[in-house]
């Protein structure tokens, strides 16, 4: 879906992928953002958490200059 926030759905799917990973399900979340979405503290945030938890995220950065 989209979002009018830059860099909102980043932090969704980080939600989401724990979400999948606590119940145990196969799911795997999937972000797509552009790369000003890098200036928001929701960007770093969310690919730690991601990386740290080892969660099921996928996060996919569009140039669109």
């Amino acid at each position: 879906g989209a979002n009018g926030i830059v860099g909102a759905g980043m932090p969704i799917a980080t939600g989401a992928a724990l979400a999948a990973q606590l119940e145990g399900s196969d799911g795997v979340a999937v972000a797509f953002f552009g790369d000003g979405a890098s200036n928001e503290g929701a960007f770093h945030g969310s690919l730690n958490l991601a990386s740290i938890w080892k969660l099921p995220a996928i996060f996919v950065c569009e140039n669109n200059g």
